[in-house]
């Protein structure tokens, strides 16, 4: 399998799936009851609003549904390679071919480490330094921003 077979299989898998799901979405819309709507503009609107509802609900369950498995996938597969006397090692900023077969490569590349600061143990550390403590809220204060909190959909009945 080379490259160019690669991209054509793991297109008609997506290809696939896509058709599937509009399939599955279509059959809930039979679901769809069109109520109270005075206009046809009313009801397309409602119609389409449903539909992406139903899209976002779908979409809510495959993400964490496709998350767990990709999550699970390389597990399983770091556990496959020690089994087999593979080493899948890596060091931090490298990528590193671990396995070949069939004209496929597992790759794993490790990011650099990076670092955190927790304000309450800066502000610890801070103070056992000496500085004062109203020196460190007036720094607190003047370095603190409101973030705008996540926004979550959700879809239920009624």
């Amino acid at each position: 399998m080379d490259q160019q077979d690669l991209i054509v299989a793991t297109t008609c898998m997506n290809m696939t799936t896509k058709v599937a799901l509009e399939d599955a979405v279509k059959d809930c819309l039979q679901m769809w009851d069109k109520g109270n709507d005075s206009s046809n503009m009313q009801a397309s609107m409602s119609y389409e609003l449903f539909k992406q509802m139903l899209n976002l609900k779908m979409s809510q369950s495959l993400s964490s549904r496709y998350k767990k498995m990709y999550d699970l996938t390389k597990k399983n597969l770091d556990e496959m390679m020690e089994k087999n006397g593979v080493n899948i090692s890596s060091e931090p900023g490298t990528t590193k071919v671990i396995y070949e077969n069939n004209n496929l490569q597992l790759i794993k590349k490790e990011n650099m480490p990076s670092n955190t600061c927790s304000v309450t143990d800066l502000k610890i550390e801070l103070a056992k330094a000496g500085v004062d403590s109203s020196t460190i809220k007036a720094a607190e204060e003047a370095a603190s921003k409101q973030k705008k909190g996540n926004v979550y959909y959700s879809i239920s009945t009624m």
